[in-house]
């Protein structure tokens, strides 16, 4: 028993020293050059826009996504915003 609970000690500390020292990866936010970020989206059948991000999203068909550079683009669209996501 104190031979099975040493080992797991030693694996966990082990997983601790390999997350401490590798390397941080970067977002595809930041790889993506600003202009080029879409950063609120919409369904074609629906006066909402969303985050892209917002749990809603992820129940629209792709085929149907709207997307949107800026809050002002999409409000100009005749769309309100998302009461969950608030963007």
């Amino acid at each position: 028993m104190k031979k099975s609970i040493s080992i797991l000690f030693g694996l966990v500390f082990v997983l601790m020293l390999a997350m401490y020292f590798s390397p941080q990866t970067k977002s595809y936010a930041a790889a993506v050059p600003k202009a080029e970020q879409v950063t609120y989206c919409a369904s074609k059948n629906s006066k909402v826009f969303h985050k892209c991000s917002c749990i809603r999203m992820k129940l629209v068909k792709s085929a149907n996504v709207v997307k949107f550079n800026s809050r002002e683009e999409a409000v100009k669209s005749g769309r309100h915003a998302c009461k969950i996501c608030k963007p």
